[in-house]
């Protein structure tokens, strides 16, 4: 259920001042309870991956572009790691500090 729904919200775009914004960011805010912590790079990284797969299909990508999206995965990395390593496994209050933590390395890792 995390793939679909991480898939649908990377197909959606926003235009927002001149670029485009996706709506991925609570969905994977989401998933932090819902998926094991070392799960949530390889998630987000497949989602990423069948998401194109309709442009692929229709040839507006070409077929090496998908390593960009392997790439644009890696922010998972740091929210992935603090949770992993902090034990989070069910959203409780005392683990707040834990979730606000992640949050940051969630920002600070997002792309500009």
């Amino acid at each position: 259920m995390c793939v679909l729904c991480y898939t649908l919200a990377s197909r959606v775009q926003f235009e927002f001042g001149g670029v485009f914004a996706l709506p991925t960011q609570t969905v994977f805010v989401a998933m932090w309870f819902l998926l094991p912590a070392r799960m949530l790079p390889v998630v987000v990284c497949a989602s990423l991956l069948i998401a194109q797969l309709p442009d692929l299909a229709r040839r507006r990508m070409p077929i090496d572009r998908l390593a960009l999206f392997v790439g644009a995965s890696w922010f998972t990395i740091g929210p992935a790691l603090i949770l992993y390593l902090a034990g989070a496994h069910e959203p409780r209050w005392r683990s707040l500090p834990i979730y606000v933590a992640a949050l940051g390395a969630h920002s600070s890792s997002r792309p500009s």
